[in-house]
């Protein structure tokens, strides 16, 4: 409504055997446009950044969306930061001016559209932000934490325990229970 110009990049599925149509957002897009009541440009390009994103973002006007297809249709994506994934992360920059994260669910990976192209965001002097979602579940959690509401009851669930030491020991201190 404040004249933006909304790039939007998101991920559907573990996306196991390539890029198709199963896992793309064209029915996000679609939703999204009923949703905000306004044509949404879906950029239907598997390579997500490319030539086609480019003239969308190109053509945009002030307030319009744009809705790029699923990240992980690039490989480079959910990789360890690398070469590949810097390179994309690059490209997604290159796409916008300032960032906001507003993926609770994936905020916690290092994935190309998550974490490493905030780097490029912000080298190009841009800001990276979270955005309202994310802002209100972190707050929860703050005060879940720091002042919650006894009997306080953790579950705690994944394959990686060594990976959740630190969150495990710190619960520790401030749990009732903890359940693992």
């Amino acid at each position: 409504n404040d004249g933006a110009k909304v790039i939007l990049c998101s991920h559907l599925g573990k996306v196991k055997n390539g890029p198709n149509e199963d896992e793309s957002l064209a029915p996000v897009a679609a939703r999204l446009a009923e949703k905000l009541g306004k044509a949404v440009v879906f950029v239907s390009d598997y390579n997500v950044t490319g030539a086609d994103a480019t003239a969308a973002v190109a053509a945009m006007k002030d307030g319009d969306v744009v809705l790029l297809q699923n990240t992980r249709f690039r490989g480079e994506e959910e990789t360890k930061p690398n070469k590949a994934g810097e390179k994309f992360a690059e490209e997604l920059a290159a796409l916008a001016d300032d960032y906001v994260c507003d993926a609770f669910g994936s905020a916690h990976r290092a994935h190309a559209s998550v974490a490493v192209v905030t780097k490029y965001i912000k080298e190009k002097g841009g800001n990276c932000a979270v955005g309202y979602l994310m802002q209100k579940e972190i707050n929860f959690l703050g005060n879940a934490v720091e002042n919650p509401v006894r009997p306080f009851v953790a579950i705690l669930g994944g394959a990686k325990v060594a990976d959740k030491l630190n969150v495990i020991n710190n619960l520790l201190e401030t749990c009732d229970t903890l359940i693992i």
